[in-house]
């Protein structure tokens, strides 16, 4: 998975924590003001990011990264069903 997931992906992956960016995003302001320096900051929201991203564009890219048919085809249809439920230890989601 580190080919597809990056080292600044904090949340969901073992050993990190979404907290950690918090604490990062902390220190980086903390540097500059030390320093004297100015600085931007950006944070983007990709809420409902499956309705305005192509759902062709996801499959085409997961095929490209060497994603098995069966795995293309099951994304396919949790991006493009209107609600969809994940098993997590077990259990579903709602």
């Amino acid at each position: 998975m580190d080919s597809v997931i990056g080292p600044s992906q904090m949340a969901f992956v073992k050993g990190r924590q979404i907290t950690d960016s918090f604490v990062i995003t902390e220190e980086i302001i903390d540097s500059w003001k030390k320093n004297g320096r100015g600085g931007l900051l950006v944070k983007l929201d990709f809420e409902k990011a499956y309705d305005s991203i192509d759902h062709d564009f996801v499959i085409e890219t997961l095929e490209r990264m060497g994603f098995g048919l069966r795995w293309c085809n099951w994304i396919k249809w949790c991006i493009s069903s209107p609600s969809l439920s994940v098993l997590l230890n077990g259990c579903p989601t709602k």
